[in-house]
């Protein structure tokens, strides 16, 4: 079984090193590389291109001249995408010893399991005794999540509704789900997570307005970012609070959406 990892970049080349170092130290299955260049300055630019000459990585990079943001940049590589699993990686990760094996043993252990997350290695570690072994999570964060080729095809790309990132990891998840599929967290399967590197250098503003969105008020059960919405013709729907506004950060106009499925705005 072979692995697509697809890894999103903009800029911050120094993380995307030490991400891209660790997978060819730590991953021992057959796996491509697919990196989007989301418009990078010229010293990121050419340590991507360097990469594509070293013949002992399968690598395929997009260069897009402008930042299109993280969930346009995912489904460009899924587009062109052809292995038994894909992974989703942040580019502000290290990976641990064997972690895509690991993921694909715990995927291929129930046919029910269509996306599998790793622990951030921030975790207490245990040893050999926890390989194999998972537990279902109601969602998986897209930092390190492993899909199925099978739930691709059934429930293809990530929803651009959701802008240049945020709650499109949920929204995929709550459609898994919807599909017949579960999220699995695997014991034994380790990625160090630095979190939000490449959002807080350019949408600081944008996140602190999804953190004050996770604080308003709304009708149903409230979680972090979303309250679920028990509705007859949406039984499970992610609903997400609004400013109703355009926002303009980072050189960009952000729009702040309410949920897309059922329009509420808590």
């Amino acid at each position: 079984m072979n692995c697509d990892i697809i890894i999103p970049v903009w800029n911050q080349m120094q993380l995307t090193k030490e991400c891209i170092d660790s997978i060819i130290r730590h991953t021992f299955s057959p796996y491509r590389l697919i990196v989007i260049d989301n418009g990078s300055q010229r010293q990121t630019k050419e340590y991507l291109e360097e990469l594509t000459r070293n013949n002992n990585i399968l690598i395929t990079i997009i260069r897009n001249e402008t930042n299109l943001g993280y969930i346009k940049a995912v489904n460009q590589g899924l587009q062109i995408s052809y292995g038994d699993y894909v992974c989703l990686l942040n580019n502000d990760t290290k990976v641990g010893e064997g972690w895509v094996k690991e993921l694909i043993n715990v995927a291929q252990s129930n046919p029910e399991i269509g996306i599998v997350t790793p622990r951030n290695a921030n975790a207490n570690r245990k040893g050999k005794e926890l390989k194999g072994k998972w537990i279902e999570i109601s969602f998986a964060t897209s930092f390190c999540i492993l899909i199925k080729r099978k739930e691709i095809q059934k429930i293809g790309l990530l929803d651009e509704a959701y802008g240049i990132g945020f709650w499109e990891d949920t929204d995929y998840c709550q459609r898994a789900k919807n599909t017949g599929y579960f999220c699995a967290l695997a014991k034994s399967a380790y990625v160090y997570h630095y979190a939000h590197k490449t959002f807080d250098y350019i949408y600081h503003g944008y996140i602190s307005i999804v953190r004050e969105i996770g604080h308003i008020q709304c009708t149903g059960i409230r979680t972090k970012t979303a309250c679920t919405i028990a509705r007859p013709d949406s039984p499970a729907c992610c609903c997400y609070t609004s400013f109703n506004r355009t926002v303009g950060i980072g050189g960009a106009n952000i729009n702040i959406l309410s949920c897309i499925r059922c329009r509420r705005v808590g």
